[in-house]
């Protein structure tokens, strides 16, 4: 309901008033009359009817100037409604905004929720490879859970536990199948596809350093 929704009611209220009203002048019940016809129930309070010229509007939201009777000259009659900016503001309809206004806030309450809990985190970060150490969770550049299989996952966390993210293979062999006479196959496969997993979600590679030792470093 806006400013012209208003002028349309006070212009059709005002018709169905100037073909009832018997008289030749503006009285209470003329008034009254013109109140009752108007669809918009906030204004039969605001309303009023009065003489005027054909040009003089006005600031206010008013009908259009109509001509009542003939009488040594034309008299014109205008509609107003004493309603200020805020006023009709009110009387509009307010439910398209309400929502918006309503999504941006529980977008707004999204957003410092989730940047909130990610200041709590304590993240480890190499490339575009996150941790969290007290989630135990890896993540991509896009804060996306990455899933490594239950070695993989441990592996990875003892590449990000050493400072220079170097392992030999000895330790790993070590900590994985420390009762294993040969687990050269077995570490191979291990490596192979935890390389394939980390290449393909963040700038991350795995390579071996002189035969002996693994490194995590970022793909050039």
């Amino acid at each position: 309901m806006t400013r012209d929704r208003i002028v349309s009611d006070l212009n059709q209220a005002l018709e169905k008033t100037l073909r009832q009203q018997a008289g030749d002048e503006i009285t209470p019940d003329t008034i009254r009359i013109y109140r009752s016809f108007l669809t918009i129930k906030p204004l039969r309070k605001r309303a009023y009817v009065t003489y005027c010229t054909r040009e003089d509007k006005g600031d206010m939201a008013c009908s259009d100037s109509m001509k009542w009777r003939e009488k040594g000259g034309n008299v014109h009659l205008r509609a107003y409604a004493n309603c200020s900016v805020a006023t009709i503001f009110a009387l509009s309809d307010q439910r398209l905004s309400l929502l918006f206004s309503l999504l941006a806030i529980s977008w707004l309450a999204f957003s410092l929720y989730t940047n909130r809990k990610y200041q709590q985190e304590k993240l480890v970060t190499v490339g575009t490879l996150s941790y969290s150490s007290n989630r135990n969770i890896f993540y991509d550049a896009r804060r996306q859970p990455l899933h490594f299989t239950p070695m993989q996952h441990q592996l990875m966390q003892m590449f990000l536990a050493d400072d220079s993210r170097s392992l030999s293979k000895q330790a790993i062999c070590d900590a994985f199948w420390p009762k294993k006479d040969d687990p050269s196959e077995t570490l191979y496969t291990l490596i192979r596809r935890l390389k394939t997993a980390i290449e393909q979600h963040t700038n991350l590679s795995i390579v071996s350093e002189r035969g002996s030792h693994y490194r995590l470093k970022e793909k050039l």
